[in-house]
């Protein structure tokens, strides 16, 4: 009796097995992942005319409903494996951990009894950086206001005692540019004696309600020496405070009744837009932390008084940003970052199509005296060598290391597939001459920003141009 209840148990057992592996052969079944649905456009509207069934097969739908009448779905799949797109990224995480495993002791640096503190005291080398930061570094990064900052500065009676006047020294110390005057030492001897001084004077105002907008202008002041000396700890540990600060001032009511009212509130939206940009560079570098791109239109203030570098530099901003913010670059843009830092992404081809068409679009619409040639694709030698505007050069350069971005974006995307369509083919021509014709040009007009004696170090732009490459030669 004990063996037939056992035999009648194990039978059973079989059954439910069979029938588990039944379901799950059906639900790993790749034809579920290509189903075909019968569709119905009446009146103006597409309904659905296919019964279903079960939730797996609501749950396709749901995925592919979108795409489904996309003339590009056989063309290239739409979901990239994992892959690592960027090298910039492992790169950076590499120098910060040999960083932390041979740490520097920064305190010989400045207990060090040379003669370049001697000699270049702080004192007599403060103004000198602060002319310097204004000429150069504030017009490629305008986050003060320089001639209500000269005014405040004019009234202090110990500057070294204030914590933006010594940030300012220390971010002017680590310049890159042409009309930097001190050596590479003496940069880093005197940028560390500044840093310590205003995180010194931080660490009294940082709490201080009144002194929310100094606190915020000192972070953001400070962040490219945290970052020159690889202090990343600190620098994500002010970001922190330099956040919190930030979206406390954006709350408060916005009352513009003076000119210095809207100087302040156009300062305070420099500088809110800046702390946010570094936290989600440091995370995305650093830690390889990916958070999408929100997709928010920016439009900063141009005083009437910003010098005219500062007032080009925004007017740049605000033309790259209206491209920016388009929402199927912002798509391209934030699967390209997660499969940079080793996440599965997904990406479609219409998000490539109508990026390429917003950019040759927002080309178009831009004011002429903006604009290096009326199409972005007419760019010769000729015509950047006799551009004498850094202003059209700029613009024009941004707007290359854009499409790169797009061309790099859908070479990996084909790269991947194992067998080639002949659409694929063809895409894969076009994007790679538009990415050489861009790589060409741009290379033509660092060197023009060169001559016409543009400051700014062509190394960020340099850099992401080999990154695409490196990526696509990989």
């Amino acid at each position: 009796m004990y063996y037939h209840h056992a035999h009648g148990a194990v039978v059973q057992l079989r059954e439910d097995l069979e029938s588990l592996e039944k379901e799950l052969a059906a639900f790993r079944e790749p034809s579920q992942q290509h189903m075909r649905w019968q569709l119905q456009f009446k009146n103006g509207q597409l309904s659905l005319l296919s019964q279903i069934k079960s939730l797996q097969e609501f749950l396709v739908y749901g995925k592919a409903a979108l795409s489904y009448l996309s003339p590009f779905r056989d063309i290239m799949s739409a979901s990239w494996p994992q892959n690592q797109t960027s090298f910039l990224q492992p790169a950076i995480q590499q120098l910060l951990q040999n960083e932390q495993s041979h740490p520097c002791n920064r305190l010989t640096i400045l207990n060090d009894a040379s003669d370049t503190l001697v000699w270049r005291a702080p004192q007599r080398m403060m103004f000198p950086l602060i002319n310097h930061y204004f000429k150069c570094c504030n017009a490629t990064l305008p986050i003060l206001h320089e001639n209500s900052y000269r005014k405040h500065l004019a009234s202090l009676i110990d500057p070294l005692q204030d914590p933006v006047v010594n940030a300012i020294c220390a971010s002017a110390c680590i310049s890159q540019c042409k009309h930097a005057f001190l050596t590479s030492r003496e940069k880093r001897r005197l940028g560390e004696y500044y840093f310590q001084q205003s995180t010194e004077l931080l660490l009294d105002i940082f709490d201080d309600i009144d002194k929310r907008l100094d606190t915020l202008l000192t972070i953001n002041l400070l962040q490219p020496f945290m970052l020159a000396t690889l202090r990343v700890s600190e620098s994500k540990k002010w970001n922190t405070i330099g956040i919190a600060i930030a979206l406390d001032l954006t709350r408060q009511p916005v009352t513009v009744c003076t000119y210095l009212d809207r100087v302040r509130q156009a300062i305070i939206a420099r500088n809110r837009i800046l702390i946010f940009v570094s936290a989600h560079t440091l995370d995305f570098y650093a830690e390889g932390k990916c958070i999408d791109i929100p997709a928010v239109r920016l439009k900063f203030d141009i005083l009437p008084d910003d010098c005219d570098r500062t007032k080009e530099t925004l007017e740049v901003i605000n033309c790259i940003s209206q491209f920016l913010f388009c929402p199927s670059y912002i798509r391209i843009a934030n699967h390209v970052r997660a499969m940079s830092v080793g996440r599965p992404a997904e990406i479609r081809l219409e998000d490539v199509v109508y990026s390429e068409e917003a950019i040759l679009s927002w080309w178009q619409q831009l004011p002429n005296h903006l604009k290096l040639s009326d199409t972005l694709n007419s760019f010769t030698q000729d015509l950047v060598h006799g551009c004498g505007s850094i202003l059209k050069l700029t613009i024009a350069i941004s707007s290359l290391i854009l499409i790169m971005s797009i061309e790099t974006a859908l070479l990996s995307s084909i790269s991947v597939n194992q067998q080639q369509h002949g659409a694929q083919t063809s895409f894969y021509q076009r994007a790679f001459e538009t990415m050489s014709y861009s790589v060409d040009i741009s290379i033509l007009i660092i060197r023009q920003l060169d001559r016409l004696g543009f400051c700014s170090s062509p190394v960020r732009l340099l850099a992401k141009m080999m990154d695409y490459i490196a990526s696509l030669v990989s």
